[in-house]
């Protein structure tokens, strides 16, 4: 009768663990789905361009060669350099929505992809 006992609370001691797991994975998972990073890709909804921003700084547009350097200086401002060129631009991420540009009053509008 006692090896019975100790096998149901060995048997629930796992599942709460397993369950406590499961819990802490789904949740971690769910943060990040809707709070994203500016690192990915975002597909504009006004051109349905795909622009991908990498780790190391590469900035990808679309299906080109063509390849962009990004350099985060605050959580809501970047350098923008293409073609030797630099730009201050503005960012803003608002759950998965990027709102990215030169200007902060006029911020073109991605979707996460």
């Amino acid at each position: 009768m006692q090896m019975q006992q100790e096998y149901k609370t060995i048997a629930n001691l796992s599942i709460g663990i397993i369950m406590s797991i499961l819990l802490f994975f789904s949740g971690y998972y769910l943060y990040n789905y809707f709070n994203p990073t500016i690192y990915g890709a975002w597909r504009s909804t006004s051109t349905d361009q795909i622009v991908e921003f990498r780790r190391n700084g590469e900035v990808i547009i679309g299906n080109t060669d063509y390849i962009a350097y990004i350099e985060v200086i605050s959580p809501t401002k970047m350098r923008y350099i293409v073609d030797n060129k630099t730009f201050e631009m503005y960012y803003q991420i608002e759950g998965r929505k990027l709102y990215w540009g030169l200007d902060i009053d006029d911020l073109e509008e991605f979707n996460r992809d």
